[in-house]
């Protein structure tokens, strides 16, 4: 056999190989608009991902500050400091 034939079958194998996954993720990929659709997807769940993480931060530094405040409170409570009225 020669590189040319085992390169040719190696080819047609993984072609195959990647159209069976993409079958298992219900795209056609004979299909532009089924493979355009799950490109799309894939978009999609990549900024709610991005989203996700950004929201998670800014609710840890809100809880972070919540419990520093708290803390100084507690803090200025114990000097026996009261606001004025």
């Amino acid at each position: 056999m020669t590189d040319d034939e085992i390169r040719a079958i190696a080819d047609k194998s993984a072609n195959m190989a990647v159209r069976q996954t993409f079958r298992m993720f219900g795209v056609d990929t004979n299909d532009q608009d089924s493979v355009n659709e799950f490109h799309h997807d894939l978009i999609f769940t990549r900024e709610m991902r991005k989203t996700t993480k950004g929201v998670q931060r800014k609710f840890i530094m809100v809880i972070v500050g919540v419990i520093a405040f708290g803390a100084f409170t507690a803090m200025l409570k114990g000097f026996g400091f009261t606001p004025h009225k």
